[in-house]
C-alpha cells in the first residue's frame, strides 16, 4: 500500500473548478500492463475452441486487477459464444456448502444445472457423491455442445466443500472443453485455498499479477483522465505504488478536488499535494464522505459485502426513506453500488476499510448487534457464525448454542470448519451449566475430524462435574468413537455407563445397542445373543438401527446369509429415516459393504466403498474418511486389484496413525499389504508389514486374524509344520459363529485352510473343514462363492477332478480373480494325467488371472507348471496387438467417440467414473492423444483404416 502521508498532504485546493473531464471510467477502458497475462487468457481460449480445457489462476494482492481480468475473460468468452459460468464469493458465506458452484451453475441467462434439483442434492450430505456425478455429467454436456468458461473469483473464501468440488472436477474434466478461471488474493489463503491453489497449479497455468510498470500506470491514468499525465501528475501517482485500485482512487481525488489542470491535452499538478481522499488507503475516501454517511456505510460494513436496506435501517433504528441521502452520496462516492436487491460495496478493500474504521470498543458489540439482526431477518446462521465467534463473550449461552448448532450441520460438509466452531462453542461454555452439555454434543465432531488431542482436553475439562445423564451421554459418545478402534476400551465405557444411576430409558437404549455391536466386533457371540435380547420397545430407532447391524454380523457369522441382509437393509433404512449419512454411521455402515463383499458381491461393495471415501474427503471427514479407504482396500484385494490395493493401503497408513485408529487400520490396510507382499514374493514388504500381522495377533479381539497372516506366511515360505501350527486356532474356531481367519470372514480361505493341512500331514482336519464349507453352501445355496469354495474343498480333499470342474463354472460368476484362479490351477493339476490339454487350458487362464491381479508368486508357480507340460502362457489378443488398448478400454473409446459423457460411459459399462477416467488416461499414454477431441479423431481415423481392411477388393474385369 502506499506510504503514511502527512497532514499538508492532505490538504486539498481552495477556489478552483472541477475540469469537464469524465473521471474513474476503471471498469470501461482497455487493461493496461497485462499483456502476458491477457496472451495466456487468449491462447487458452484458442485451447478451447480446439477442443482443450484447461486452469488459468489469477493470483495477486487485493486491488492488484485480479476481478478486472476476469471480467475481461468474461466477455471475451462470451464474444466467442462459449457458455459461461460465473461466481463470486463472499467472506460471511463461506461456511455455507457449494454456493458458490450454486451460483456459478445454477443462475445465469444460460445456467448448466436445474437449480431446483441441484439444490435438493446438495443439502442431503449423503448425496454428494451423486451430486459431484451430476456436475461432471452436466459440465460435460454443456461442454461437448459449446465449451464451457467457468469463472469464479475471490477463491480465498470458498468454502472446502466447493474447494473440494473444484479439485476434483478440474481432475475429472482435464480433457472435456471446461476452462476454469479463478482468481485468489494471496494475502488470504488458509490450508484448504493453499492446498487447493497448490493443487489446481499441477493442473494449468499460475498467473503471479505484480504492480503494474511505470509506463502501464501512465497509460492507465491518461486512460482516465482523456489526457496524457506529465512528469508532476506521475510523481504523484509513485505513491499508489502502481496497485491499480489505489490508481483509480488517486485519479478520482485528483478530478475530484479539482488538483488538475489541463492543456494541449495533458494533464498536470500546478502544485505539489494529493487528494483528501486519497492517503494510506482508501480511508480517505470514507473519511471525505458526510458523518452521516460515514456512519451508514460503517454499519453496512458489519452486514456484510452485499445488504439490504432493511437490514441497515433496522440496526440504526431509522426508517428506510430517511437513509436515502446517504445512501445516495455513497454510491455517488462509489462506495457503494446498488445492486437492485442490496447495496453492495464496491470493492472488499473498502469494505474492510470502512468496518476497520469503527472503534474497537463499539466495533464487536456492533458486529454482534448486526449478526443478530440478519437472524431475525432470515440468512442461514452459516452465514454469520464465523463473526458471532469472533466478538461473542464468555458465558454468551445464545452464541454457545448457536456455534454449537452450526458446528453440528455443517459436520456434514465441512468437518474442519465446524471443529473450529465447536471449540469455540466449547470456549464460550467453559464454567456454566451448559459446559457438560456442550462438550457431549461437539465431541464426537472432534474426534472425527481428527482432533483427538482436544477432544480428550474437553473431557478431561468436563471430569466430575457431570449429573449421571450426562456423564452417560459423555460416555456413550466416547464409546461410539472408541469402538473404530478397541471394542475392549468401547465396552468398558459403556459398562461404566450402565452403571450410573437414573440414566434415561432412551440413553439406556443406545447404551446397550452399542455394549451389542462392540460383543459383535470381539466375537462374544453368547454374550452378544444376551444383548441382543435386552432390545426393548423404548429403543430409539438410532439403537434399534444399531442392534439390528449387531444381529447381523451375528447371523452371518451362523451363515444366514439372508438374514443378515435382510437385517442391515433395515437397519439401514431406519438410519435413511432420521436422515443419518451411512457415512459417518460408522462402523455399523461399513458393515453394508463388508458384508456384499463377504457374499461375493465384491463389485458391489467395491462402489459402494469408493462412493462413500469420494464423499468423506470431500467433506473433510478424516476419521470416516480413513475408515472407508481401508475398507476400499480390503475390497480392492479381494477383487485380485492387487498393486491398485497397495498403493491405496499405503496412502493411508500415515493417515490412519494420526488418527489413531489402533486395530481397524491393521486389520484392512495392514494385513491387505501383508497378504499383497505374499502374493507378489515381496520378502523385503513381508519383512516391513509383518508388525501388522503380530500386532492383531497381541489384540485379543484380532488374534485369529493376526496368527491366521502369519499361517499364511508359513506356508508361503514351505514351513508346512509351522503353518500347521499357526491355523490351530483356525480349525479350532471353525464352526463357532466368528471369524476365524480373516475379519470379517473370507470364504476362500477355507481352500487355504486344507491346502495347509495336507501339506502338513493332517488328514484328521479336512472332515471339519469341507463339513463346515458344505454345510455354509448348503444353507445358502443361491450364493455361489459358497457353492463355488465347498466344491473346490471337496475336490482338493477327495481329488475329484470333476468337483473342482463344477467349482470353477460357479466361480466364474463370482468378481473374486484370484480364487477362481486356484480352482483353475487345482484344476489342471488333477486332470493332468487324463487330459493334458485340459490342464494346460486351465494353466493358460489360471496364468492369465494372476498376471492381471499382479500376483507374481502364484503367476510364476503357473507358468512353472506350463512349462513342466511342454506349453507357455498365450500372448495377448489380436485386437489388443492391433489398437494397443484392453477390451475394457476399447470399450470406453467407443462411447466417448458417440458422445456418451463421463458417467454415461461408467452407467453403460457398470463401473464407477473414477474407473472410466483412469481408462481415458491410460489410453491418452498409449495414443499420445490429450483431449477428448483428438481421441475421437484417432479412433474415427482407425476405424476408417479396418473398415477398408475388411473391405473386399472390386473383382477385376
Amino acid at each position: 500500500m502506499a506510504a503514511v502521508l502527512t497532514n499538508e498532504e492532505y490538504l486539498p485546493r481552495e477556489g478552483t473548478s472541477l475540469p469537464s473531464v469524465l473521471a474513474a471510467r476503471d471498469t470501461d477502458g482497455p487493461i493496461r500492463g497485462r499483456a502476458t497475462e491477457q496472451t495466456a487468457i487468449a491462447d487458452a481460449l484458442a485451447r478451447l475452441r480446439r477442443g482443450a480445457g484447461g486452469v488459468v489462476l489469477l493470483r495477486g494482492a487485493s486491488g492488484i486487477g485480479k476481478s478486472r481480468l476476469l471480467q475481461e475473460t468474461v466477455r471475451l468468452a462470451t464474444g466467442s459464444g462459449f457458455r459461461v459460468a460465473e461466481a463470486r464469493t463472499d467472506r460471511d458465506a463461506r461456511l455455507i456448502p457449494l454456493a458458490p458452484v450454486m451460483d456459478a451453475f445454477g443462475t445465469g441467462e444460460r445456467p448448466i444445472v436445474d437449480r431446483t434439483r441441484f439444490g435438493s442434492i446438495a443439502r442431503d450430505p449423503e448425496a454428494r457423491y451423486w451430486l459431484l456425478q451430476q456436475l461432471q455429467d452436466d459440465l460435460e454436456r454443456a461442454a461437448s455442445a459449446t465449451g464451457v468458461v467457468v469463472a469464479i473469483d475471490d477463491l480465498q473464501w470458498c468454502d472446502t466443500t466447493t474447494l473440494a468440488v473444484l479439485r476434483s472436477l478440474t481432475r475429472r474434466l482435464a480433457d472435456v472443453p471446461v476452462l476454469w478461471v479463478l482468481a485468489v488474493r494471496t494475502e488470504d489463503e488458509d490450508p484448504s485455498v493453499a492446498a487447493t491453489v497448490d493443487d489446481l497449479a499441477t493442473k494449468g497455468r499460475v498467473l503471479d499479477l505484480d504492480p503494474l510498470d511505470v509506463d502501464a500506470t501512465a497509460a492507465m491514468i491518461a486512460d482516465l483522465l482523456g489526457a496524457e499525465p506529465d512528469r508532476t501528475v506521475l510523481q504523484a501517482a509513485d505513491r499508489a505504488e502502481n496497485t491499480p485500485l489505489l490508481v483509480v482512487e488517486l485519479v478520482r481525488g485528483l478530478v475530484e478536488e479539482d488538483l488538475l489542470d489541463f492543456a494541449d491535452g495533458t494533464a498536470t499538478m500546478p502544485r505539489p499535494g494529493l487528494p483528501v481522499t486519497f492517503g494510506a488507503s482508501v480511508r480517505e475516501t470514507l473519511r471525505r464522505l458526510s458523518r452521516p454517511t460515514q456512519q451508514v456505510v460503517q454499519v453496512g460494513a458489519v452486514l456484510g459485502r452485499a445488504f439490504t436496506v432493511q437490514a441497515l435501517a433496522a440496526l440504526l433504528e431509522r426508517p428506510v426513506h430517511q437513509l436515502l441521502p446517504e445512501v445516495q452520496e455513497a454510491i455517488g462516492a462509489g462506495v457503494l453500488v446498488d445492486e437492485g436487491q442490496r447495496l453492495a460495496f464496491r470493492h472488499d478493500v473498502i469494505r474492510e476499510a470502512a468496518e476497520s474504521m469503527i472503534p474497537l470498543a463499539v466495533r464487536d458489540v456492533l458486529i454482534r448487534q448486526g449478526a443478530e439482526e440478519l437472524l431475525r431477518q432470515g440468512v442461514e446462521p452459516l452465514s454469520v457464525a464465523s463473526r458471532i465467534a469472533a466478538v461473542a463473550e464468555p458465558g454468551d449461552l445464545r452464541a454457545t448454542d448457536l456455534l454449537r448448532t452450526v458446528a453440528i450441520e455443517l459436520a456434514e460438509t465441512d468437518a474442519e470448519q465446524a471443529s473450529v466452531l465447536a471449540l469455540r462453542a466449547a470456549d464460550l461454555a467453559r464454567g456454566t451449566p451448559s459446559m457438560p452439555a456442550v462438550v457431549a454434543d461437539v465431541l464426537p465432531l472432534l474426534w472425527h475430524s481428527g482432533r483427538v488431542a482436544d477432544a480428550r482436553a474437553l473431557m478431561e475439562d468436563v471430569g466430575g462435574q457431570l449429573e449421571p445423564e450426562d456423564d452417560a451421554r459423555l460416555r456413550l459418545a466416547l464409546a461410539r468413537l472408541q469402538t473404530e478402534s478397541s471394542a475392549a476400551d468401547a465396552l468398558h465405557s459403556v459398562e461404566a455407563a450402565l452403571r450410573l444411576p437414573g440414566v434415561s430409558a432412551g440413553l439406556r437404549s443406545r447404551l446397550l445397542a452399542l455394549r451389542a455391536l462392540n460383543l459383535a466386533h470381539s466375537g462374544r457371540h453368547e454374550d452378544l445373543r444376551t444383548a441382543l435380547e435386552s432390545t426393548g420397545p423404548e429403543a430409539d430407532p438410532a439403537a434399534l438401527a444399531t442392534f439390528e447391524a449387531s444381529a447381523s454380523v451375528l447371523a452371518f457369522n451362523e451363515t444366514r446369509f439372508a438374514d443378515a441382509t435382510r437385517l442391515i437393509t433395515s437397519a439401514m433404512g431406519r438410519m435413511a429415516g432420521l436422515e443419518r449419512s451411512s457415512t459417518t454411521w460408522l462402523p455399523e455402515g461399513l458393515w453394508v459393504a463388508f458384508l456384499a463383499n463377504s457374499l461375493g458381491e465384491t463389485e458391489r461393495a467395491a462402489r459402494i466403498a469408493e462412493a462413500n471415501a469420494i464423499e468423506t474427503r470431500s467433506n473433510h471427514l478424516a476419521r470416516a474418511m480413513a475408515s472407508w479407504m481401508m475398507l476400499r482396500t480390503r475390497v480392492l484385494f479381494d477383487l485380485g486389484a492387487l498393486e491398485e490395493a497397495k498403493t491405496l493401503a499405503e496412502s493411508v497408513l500415515d493417515l490412519a496413525q494420526d488418527l489413531e485408529l489402533g486395530g481397524f487400520a491393521a486389520l484392512t490396510a495392514g494385513a491387505v499389504l501383508f497378504r499383497v507382499a505374499l502374493a507378489q514374493a515381496d520378502r523385503a514388504a513381508v519383512e516391513r508389514y509383518r508388525h501388522f500381522a503380530d500386532a492383531l495377533r497381541s489384540d485379543p479381539t484380532f488374534e485369529r486374524a493376526g496368527t491366521w497372516l502369519l499361517a499364511l506366511e508359513a506356508d508361503a515360505c514351505g514351513a508346512a509344520d509351522d503353518a500347521v501350527a499357526l491355523s490351530e486356532a483356525a480349525w479350532q474356531t471353525l464352526e463357532d459363529p466368528v471369524s476365524s481367519m480373516s475379519s470379517p470372514a473370507d470364504f476362500s480361505d477355507d481352500v487355504h485352510l486344507v491346502r495347509i493341512a495336507l501339506r502338513g500331514g493332517r488328514h484328521d482336519r479336512v472332515t471339519r473343514i469341507e463339513d463346515v464349507a458344505r454345510r455354509r453352501a448348503e444353507a445358502n445355496p443361491e450364493n455361489d462363492l459358497c457353492a463355488g469354495i465347498w466344491l473346490h474343498v471337496h475336490g482338493l480333499v477327495h481329488e475329484s477332478a470333476e468337483s473342482l470342474r463344477q467349482a470353477v463354472a460357479l466361480l466364474r460368476t463370482v468378481p473374486r480373480r484370484l480364487v477362481l484362479a486356484a480352482a483353475l490351477e487345482d484344476l489342471g493339476q488333477f486332470v493332468r494325467t487324463e487330459s493334458l490339454p485340459e490342464a494346460v487350458e486351465a494353466w493358460q487362464e489360471s496364468a492369465r488371472l494372476c498376471n492381471e491381479a499382479a500376483a507374481t508368486r502364484d503367476a510364476e508357480r503357473v507358468r512353472r507348471r506350463l512349462r513342466e507340460a511342454g506349453a507357455t502362457y498365450r500372448a495377448a489378443t489380436t485386437e489388443q496387438a492391433v489398437t494397443g488398448l484392453t477390451a475394457r478400454e476399447l470399450q470406453v473409446v467407443e462411447r466417448i467417440a458417440a458422445g456418451l459423457t463421463t458417467q454415461q460411459i461408467a452407467s453403460d459399462l457398470f463401473i464407477s467414473t473414477h474407473t472410466v477416467i483412469s481408462h481415458v488416461r491410460h489410453v491418452y499414454t498409449k495414443w499420445g492423444v490429450s483431449s477428448r477431441r483428438e481421441l475421437t479423431a484417432r479412433f474415427s481415423e482407425q476405424s476408417t483404416t479396418a473398415l477398408r481392411s475388411r473391405t473386399p477388393a472390386p473383382l477385376v474385369r
